[in-house]
């Protein structure tokens, strides 16, 4: 984690947010979709002063975390085959599946696995290497599916023959009210502050501020906009004021970036998909469009399903679904460490387990993790 600077804390957020605390007669839960900034930007911001009656969740933190453990597995499959390279962000070489296998421990055992920026450098490759089949793992939420639908239509283009992806984008909407849907959730506010709603728009989130009557503030992700987010959430949920609030609009509009909308609608269309921790949600993932499917990586290569009986004690999909806190996992810190991870939300770095980790242990901030 990069150092904070003596600009980050603001004083006047920090003496808000104690107001909140002493003014409440109940305890608050916060929801953050989608990211760990707030609870960054909360913790090393308050210098241990966060209200106890507030607990901040993170829930669907990282998007190769929320996958099914039986796409990895199929990734790993695939480097089995002759010739192939699976090319991947840094985040994804790192999740574990069901038998604790990583693209990264297959490379150690020979397996051609590229790690990537972008979905265009994979392109770059394959038009480099026309011996060899690429295949770019696109895991991601709505801010990277525009990156995926550019290297597809690229790849259309250029008749290229040797690049596939492998689909394993979510949308993250249908997946937050499944949440939210439990008789279990009890949220009292929502946070998003990550690149989520500059593409999405901010009316994305109209329908779960009006289904839930709870608010809902999206605003920027450097660390003190974060801050100003969490708090002025804190404020309206004290107040149960359920309202939708944009705190960026120089960034974020009412609907969103239509030019990467078009570009996703153009290449995807949604499909049912399987989350960890929530199971199949209708409509909550995506396929490539009929004349885009030669560049399908599961029709490609015949990529067969995976039964997996996973009895893994990791809580990974609590945690990605706010049913527990990092903390709150048997397996935390001892044996489960960054340096050794149990599972996807320890193993990413913007993993909930992960940052939770790294916070906690932190030695130059008070011991006492309140978030």
């Amino acid at each position: 984690m990069a150092p904070v600077s003596s600009t980050f804390v603001n004083p006047l957020l920090v003496q808000r947010l104690s107001q909140v605390g002493k003014k409440l007669r109940r305890p608050l839960r916060l929801l953050e979709v989608a990211g760990t900034r707030a609870m960054r930007a909360t913790r090393l911001s308050v210098n241990g002063s966060m209200p106890s009656q507030i607990t901040v969740l993170s829930c669907l933190s990282c998007p190769a975390a929320v996958s099914d453990s039986a796409e990895i597995s199929q990734l790993i499959q695939l480097t089995t085959k002759p010739g192939v390279v699976i090319c991947a962000y840094p985040d994804v070489l790192c999740i574990p599946d069901h038998q604790g296998k990583t693209l990264l421990s297959a490379q150690r055992d020979g397996a051609l696995v590229q790690p990537v920026e972008s979905a265009l450098q994979v392109i770059d490759l394959a038009a480099s290497n026309p011996s060899m089949q690429y295949v770019f793992a696109a895991f991601g939420f709505e801010s990277s599916t525009p990156h995926t639908a550019v290297a597809v239509l690229e790849a259309h283009v250029r008749q290229l023959t040797n690049f596939s992806v492998f689909l394993a984008h979510r949308l993250v909407v249908p997946a937050l009210l499944t949440i939210l849907s439990r008789s279990d959730a009890k949220i009292d506010g929502i946070l998003c502050n990550d690149a989520l709603p500059i593409i999405l728009g901010i009316n994305s989130f109209r329908r779960v501020v009006s289904r839930y009557s709870i608010p809902c503030v999206v605003g920027g992700y450097e660390n003190p906009e974060v801050l100003e987010t969490f708090v002025t959430l804190a404020e309206l949920a004290a107040k149960r004021d359920a309202r939708l609030v944009n705190l960026f609009p120089k960034a974020i509009t009412d609907w969103g970036n239509r030019r990467a909308q078009n570009l996703i609608h153009a290449v995807f269309t949604n499909s049912d998909a399987t989350w960890r921790g929530l199971g199949v949600i209708p409509h909550s993932g995506q396929t490539l469009r009929r004349q885009f499917r030669n560049f399908d990586a599961r029709i490609r290569f015949n990529v067969q399903p995976v039964q997996i009986d996973d009895c893994s004690a990791c809580k990974c999909g609590d945690v990605l679904t706010a049913r527990k806190r990092p903390g709150e996992c048997a397996l935390f810190a001892s044996p489960c460490s960054p340096e050794s991870p149990a599972g996807p939300c320890m193993a990413s770095s913007d993993g909930a387990c992960n940052v939770w980790y790294r916070l906690a242990t932190d030695a130059s901030r008070p011991s006492n993790l309140q978030i």
